[in-house]
């Protein structure tokens, strides 16, 4: 399983919650929510919460050094590790129950800090696919899903339907535009939260010297968002500053332009944006020989038979 490190270094002021981190995890994985042990000098007591809900806490003070109580949750049966010297939680074989906000709280003598972990299950799907984001409940009165911390209200979600009895969100034909983090409320509190991001490949066939544009299919690319360009699997582009010389170039969109295609530019292209949106797409680019070229070749065998004929009656 991949270990995820997450990396507590700024300082938490008293009574006060610290910043907060996101963090995504594939399905599966594990991860750790990880404590700066500096801040965790002098604790009388550690307390995690998901979502509100107390799952570990150890006690410093005791003489016998009383080793950390998990909640019973059967969710977290196994799953949970929390480190006497640091604080630091581990969960093994994430699932999207796990998901949600994670509060650490550092107890001592006349203070207590926190620091927040927004913890979400990534899902990577294709573009065109089908997807189900489950709440696991049985009631879904009161469910209530956000996408990037807005309603599913706008125009792009009209291929979207939330299950009356179950609160599930059902999202067919998904698109890229889609792609971003989706949460669930019920009774108005945070219950998942859910990242996916889309994939998808595209065949193109063009020919050489032509102007070529790699579309990412974006509207427009935000300051916050970083792309990534990769020709086989070597880099050609990044943002926030494009990295690409020459014959490559990037538009407002994030979209590759190779402004005069070459034979050798055959191949497999990688396109990957993370930030305000998450997009993952492939192109698999195929160059055939240029018009020009072919022109040239025609008359010159011409040329030859025409001489074989005047050969031959000699």
């Amino acid at each position: 399983m991949k270990n995820l490190l997450i990396l507590f270094c700024s300082l938490l002021m008293s009574g006060v919650f610290g910043d907060t981190e996101n963090v995504s995890v594939k399905e599966g994985d594990s991860v750790t929510l990880q404590i700066n042990p500096e801040e965790t000098k002098g604790a009388t007591e550690l307390v995690w919460r998901l979502n509100n809900t107390v799952i570990a806490k150890i006690d410093l003070e005791g003489k016998d050094k009383p080793p950390p109580v998990y909640t019973d949750e059967k969710r977290f049966r196994d799953r949970l590790n929390l480190e006497r010297q640091t604080g630091s939680l581990t969960i093994t074989n994430i699932t999207a129950e796990h998901s949600g906000e994670y509060q650490m709280e550092i107890r001592s003598s006349g203070e207590i800090k926190h620091k927040t972990f927004r913890v979400s299950v990534s899902v990577s799907v294709k573009e065109g696919d089908s997807v189900t984001l489950q709440t696991g409940v049985t009631d879904g009165k009161d469910v209530k899903w956000k996408f990037n911390g807005a309603n599913l209200t706008d125009s792009r979600f009209t291929n979207s339907e939330v299950n009356e009895q179950t609160g599930d969100l059902n999202i067919s034909n998904i698109g890229l535009d889609q792609s971003g983090e989706y949460q669930v409320n019920i009774n108005g509190r945070l219950h998942r939260i859910f990242r996916i991001s889309i994939s998808g490949e595209e065949n193109m066939s063009v020919m050489e010297g032509d102007p070529v544009t790699l579309h990412t299919n974006a509207t427009r690319i935000q300051a916050e968002d970083v792309i990534q360009w990769t020709f086989k699997d070597s880099l050609i582009a990044y943002s926030n500053k494009t990295t690409t010389t020459g014959r490559f170039d990037m538009n407002l969109a994030g979209s590759l332009i190779i402004l005069k295609i070459r034979s050798d530019d055959s191949g497999l292209y990688d396109v990957n944006i993370t930030g305000s949106k998450h997009i993952h797409k492939r192109f698999n680019v195929i160059v055939t020989e240029s018009r020009s070229n072919g022109e040239k070749t025609g008359p010159g065998l011409l040329v030859v038979l025409i001489l074989m004929g005047i050969f031959l009656m000699s």
